[in-house]
């Protein structure tokens, strides 16, 4: 088929599990090569399938021959009054030989039909089809990348010898160990299926941030969490009156993710908490952790006195329903790290 010649009749969009699994598995493979071990073993955990009952994600279809993908990650959302549904947009990608023909409009079109809020943290190239489908961009979102042992993250990583990176580690690293307070208050302690009346008490936790949040039921939890691939990563972690969910990576180097903080409303005792998991970071040899929020004031504070990297993402969002879409206008969001697909999974 020529590309250059597509006749609109023989596109149609198709839920992933209705191709044959070699042709799915190939179009994976060719966008996304590095993570293809992954998502050909996870993929209906990871676009969580079960939701919309199996019918996403979505492949284009152009004739015979799979194209592009529309990934999702299907959530409901605490508003107000009731928890309407929302897709995150992830995953959009088509094949080199069939951008810039209109395709992806249509991908993104269907993809709006499932749910109630659509929302994405978006890059420059997509963000074009989303506007021109009425949607609105913010960048009041915060990514802190607090830095334990600089010398060890991916940047430094791949351009410095191990024979170099040993002795300014032994040099810098009590200068950064300083930064971050030790707690014999922390617990650290490993989540498994096996501790479960330990964490779920977290989802009843009042969090006095306002804002429009992911719903995070048990159900919810129980998916991403106690049924993820990581599984084996993720630890809980305490201290008086405050918890978190912790992911310890391995990927271009070792990092840990704070997925989620159980209260957000006491900026200080958020720090003295970060400050803790970075401590012991530093001592069990990671590189960097992770931490977002859409919190300005809690980001700022978090800004002073440990060393980091911040940069803001870009956030999408939109709604089919005038009175709705007004009111994600109008509100706050408050999202975490564990909400969206900013855990990695696989090789990147």
């Amino acid at each position: 088929m020529n590309p250059k010649t597509i006749d609109p009749n023989e596109v149609k969009v198709l839920a992933a599990s209705q191709l044959p699994k070699e042709q799915f598995e190939a179009l994976l493979r060719a966008l996304y090569p590095r993570r293809f071990p992954f998502l050909t073993e996870h993929w209906e955990w990871y676009y969580r399938t079960s939701f919309f009952d199996r019918r996403v994600p979505l492949i284009l279809m152009v004739k015979d021959q799979a194209a592009g993908i529309a990934g999702m990650l299907p959530v409901r959302i605490q508003t107000e009054t009731s928890t309407p549904t929302a897709s995150w947009f992830i995953d959009f990608a088509l094949l080199p030989a069939f951008q810039r023909k209109g395709l992806g409009t249509v991908l993104t079109k269907k993809w709006m039909s499932f749910a109630d809020m659509q929302i994405t943290f978006c890059n420059d190239m997509s963000i074009g089809v989303f506007k021109k489908l009425g949607w609105t961009e913010s960048f009041d979102n915060y990514l802190h990348t607090f830095l334990l042992r600089p010398f060890e993250t991916p940047q430094l990583a791949e351009r410095l010898p191990g024979i170099v990176r040993k002795p300014m580690n032994f040099f810098m690293g009590p200068l950064f160990k300083w930064r971050y307070s030790k707690s014999s208050l922390l617990k650290v302690r490993p989540l498994s299926e096996k501790n479960p009346e330990e964490f779920f008490p977290l989802t009843e936790k009042e969090n006095k941030t306002e804002g429009y949040e992911v719903y995070r039921d048990p159900a919810y939890l129980n998916w991403r969490l106690l049924q993820s691939p990581d599984l084996k990563n993720y630890q809980l972690v305490s201290m008086p009156g405050i918890e978190a969910i912790i992911a310890c990576k391995e990927n271009k180097g070792r990092y840990i993710d704070i997925l989620w903080i159980s209260d957000l409303s006491d900026s200080k005792a958020v720090k003295k908490l970060i400050q803790a998991i970075g401590h012991w970071g530093i001592i069990n040899k990671y590189a960097y952790m992770r931490f977002f929020t859409t919190l300005e004031k809690l980001s700022k504070f978090l800004s002073k006195g440990m060393p980091q990297r911040l940069r803001n993402p870009r956030f999408a969002f939109f709604s089919k329903d005038p009175a709705l879409y007004e009111r994600m206008k109008n509100n706050r969001w408050n999202f975490q790290l564990i909400d969206s697909d900013f855990e990695n999974f696989g090789s990147y």
